[in-house]
């Protein structure tokens, strides 16, 4: 799967001042969801026995558990971050090797180890968010797909993101973090475009709809710092010590006993022709 040198867009996990605290952060976000995913894999048609391709697999948390969710499936996880992909090969070292996934260093635009037209399912979870043109990676992965393969995006739309007792602090978090991404290529409310994304790439059948995840549901404390931990990284360098701040600030909110939160994940499904 290659394509003509693009820069990936606003994510790059060993170009922030606290990698490991990212890469942590990724593995708490991954482990809180993965029961959720679960739901939404069987919405998308994911099914055992499938060649499954994990666009941007980071630490292999949700390759390791699509394996084992769906025995018989090859899957094949790529990922741009080395540390990243050490990590993943690391947590799938004692899996069986005929269920064991495999994990190669690359982007969307640029995987030498996926070949086209190899894979019936292709699963990008929160990587959409990240890219400046988000209409060629999802027809960049079409080539991996065979005809009829699907494509299933997960991710954001901060607009879909509140929480009770209001807060000005997560008002001012999303309202920098979402400039601060758009600046680098990003777009944190990609989630109710990805309709739009997905047929402009050529996909047929395509179809979206929003699972709603509680704090109610995952806890208060780790939805919160689910929420606020990229935004909080993504604004660190240039807000300083206020985002620190305002972090506090929310995580004491969500052990008052009123607290509640909820946001939307948006998944959109798409069959290449």
């Amino acid at each position: 799967m290659r394509s003509s040198g693009h820069r990936l867009g606003s994510y790059a996990a060993a170009e922030f001042p606290e990698v490991e605290l990212e890469r942590s952060r990724l593995e708490e976000q991954a482990e809180i969801g993965l029961e959720i995913e679960r739901e939404v894999w069987n919405r998308l048609g994911i099914r055992s026995g499938m060649r499954i391709l994990d666009v941007g697999s980071g630490p292999g948390i949700v390759s390791a558990a699509l394996a084992r969710t769906f025995e018989g499936s090859d899957v094949t996880g790529i990922d741009a971050d080395p540390g990243a992909i050490e990590r993943a090969r690391w947590r799938v070292a004692d899996m069986p090797e005929a269920s064991r996934p495999r994990f190669e260093l690359g982007d969307l635009h640029d995987a030498p180890g996926v070949p086209d037209e190899s894979f019936d399912v292709a699963y990008a979870r929160f990587v959409f968010q990240h890219l400046a043109d988000p209409v060629l990676a999802a027809k960049t992965i079409a080539r991996a797909l065979v005809p009829g393969g699907v494509l299933g995006i997960v991710d954001v739309d901060d607009r879909f993101l509140m929480i009770e007792p209001k807060s000005d602090a997560l008002e001012r978090l999303v309202d920098h973090a979402g400039r601060a991404q758009s600046s680098a290529g990003g777009d944190r409310r990609v989630g109710g475009d990805l309709r739009r994304v997905l047929l402009e790439a050529g996909y047929e059948s395509v179809s979206l709809f929003v699972r709603v995840v509680t704090s109610d549901e995952v806890g208060a404390e780790a939805f919160t710092r689910v929420i606020v931990g990229y935004k909080s990284q993504l604004v660190r360098g240039s807000m300083g010590g206020v985002v620190d701040d305002e972090v506090q600030e929310l995580l004491e909110s969500s052990a008052r006993p009123d607290f509640f939160g909820a946001v939307g994940l948006f998944c959109a499904r798409g069959v290449r022709p």
